[in-house]
């Protein structure tokens, strides 16, 4: 929400500030997931493996192919194994 209660888009940038306060509080020195969602274009895996970079740059570990009001399509099916239907899950950093 911004300064007037409205929706703003979530970034990796939000990403980065959430991580970045994590970090700073947290006590345990055990590795933890960030999970992010959204669509990428499965018929360009080049621009797919873009958009997914920059969540990782900003610190997220798992991106889930996330399409609630279509089933999964073909392009994305050969990406990814498909969590459940209409989504799918990679890990988009090293394990």
């Amino acid at each position: 929400m911004d300064e007037q209660g409205q929706h703003v888009g979530f970034t990796a940038d939000h990403v980065r500030e959430m991580k970045a306060y994590i970090d700073a509080k947290r006590r345990a020195t055990t590795p933890f997931d960030i999970v992010v969602e959204g669509r990428t274009p499965g018929a360009d895996p080049d621009q797919a493996a873009g958009i997914t970079r920059m969540w990782a740059d900003g610190g997220a570990t798992w991106w889930i192919e996330a399409m609630w009001a279509n089933p999964i399509s073909p392009s994305i099916s050969k990406q990814c194994t498909p969590a459940f239907a209409g989504s799918a899950a990679i890990r988009i950093t090293p394990a």
